[in-house]
């Protein structure tokens, strides 16, 4: 589609012209109307995205359920699609269709800013933060931790950072489809942070002086802890990465619309950088190369993170998800199909950047 302004709204290039005519024509004839608009008549919605679309429809369909507790979805959407054209089907996607106002009246008609709830909001801070300060340690503390405590080689800790991301790279897939065809954001998530609390908590285990007294003649109780870290880490990462990565990023799109997804998103997004700072900051105070103190920081993380898990139950709303009609696992593999990569080539070309970028 090849677009261009009118009004500082987009339509189809091949509509410009004749669109501008008809404007100062309806202005020519309104001159002497006496209805209190004298301005021209003015382009308030244009070309429209599929997401800008699903937003605007969206939006309605919550309108309707928060006018009307207890309307089935069926209901809500089918209400929805009488005021508001179903994504996909509306004039507006091709840049053919545009909603014209008179002097400046209803001129903001596409969506206003959606406002959500303090409750979305503290939900939003609270698990993003805590949320990545685990990942924080996970990521920059970890190898720290079996090296001070084990004694572990480079191989090791290789091994223990590439199992690592393969856990979390998979979880996320697997988990991520059975989110969409369960149609279930909320339970992913608190479920999954009380476990992955519970499993940083396990770490308080791994001390020498602990499992020397269960390794064997033929094993000691570095290469156990070597072992048995490795192996913590990817079930923690399994946990960590059902409840943030699939579960909670998916609530966060569910949640918010084109209005206010930015918003929320550059929370979301500074999070990273404010973990680094609170782990740096409480790293201050412990002395890394006392086991104790590795049990201080695993279970102080641990009884947090359980704790953010059990509180969502009570903080986080559960968006409206339609189910996935799709089988599981075609689902999962739709994304990797050579079809699908070559119908999308700016999409995937963007992830190869990110890559990229991730791996610099």
């Amino acid at each position: 589609i090849e677009l261009s302004k009118v009004n500082g709204k987009q339509v189809d290039v091949r509509m410009v012209e004749p669109l501008k005519q008809m404007l100062n024509d309806c202005y020519e004839a309104n001159k002497t109307v006496s209805d209190g608009c004298t301005g021209k008549p003015l382009v308030c919605s244009g070309f429209r995205t599929q997401e800008y679309q699903e937003g605007l429809f969206n939006k309605k369909i919550n309108k309707i359920k928060a006018a009307k507790p207890g309307i089935s979805d069926e209901e809500a959407y089918r209400l929805a699609s009488k005021e508001v054209a179903i994504p996909g089907t509306s004039e507006h996607q091709l840049g053919l269709a545009v909603d014209i106002v008179c002097c400046n009246k209803h001129y903001n008609l596409d969506m206003q800013k959606t406002k959500k709830s303090p409750k979305f909001w503290i939900a939003l801070v609270i698990f993003s933060l805590v949320g990545q300060v685990a990942w924080v340690v996970e990521n920059m503390y970890f190898n720290v931790f079996i090296y001070k405590m084990f004694h572990a080689s480079a191989s090791a800790i290789s091994a223990m950072v590439a199992a690592s991301a393969v856990a979390a790279t998979v979880t996320t897939l697997l988990i991520g489809a059975l989110s969409d065809k369960i149609g279930k954001r909320k339970l992913f998530i608190c479920v999954g942070y009380i476990l992955w609390g519970l499993s940083i908590f396990s770490f308080i285990f791994l001390r020498e002086d602990i499992l020397s007294k269960n390794a064997s003649m033929m094993v000691s109780a570095a290469t156990l802890g070597v072992s048995l870290t490795i192996i913590l880490d990817c079930v923690m990462t399994f946990f960590g990465s059902t409840a943030n990565d699939a579960a909670f990023n998916a609530w966060l799109t569910d949640s918010t619309d084109p209005t206010n997804r930015g918003a929320a998103e550059g929370i979301n997004a500074m999070m990273p950088l404010v973990s680094i700072l609170v782990v740096f900051g409480g790293f201050m105070f412990f002395d890394l190369e006392k086991a104790s103190s590795w049990s201080a920081i695993f279970a102080i993380i641990g009884t947090v993170v359980t704790v953010v898990g059990i509180l969502g139950f009570f903080i986080i709303k559960e968006p409206p998800v339609e189910k996935m009609a799709d089988p599981y696992w075609e689902s999962i593999l739709y994304g990797f199909r050579p079809k699908t990569v070559k119908g999308n080539p700016a999409l995937y070309l963007a992830l190869l950047a990110f890559i990229l970028f991730n791996i610099s």
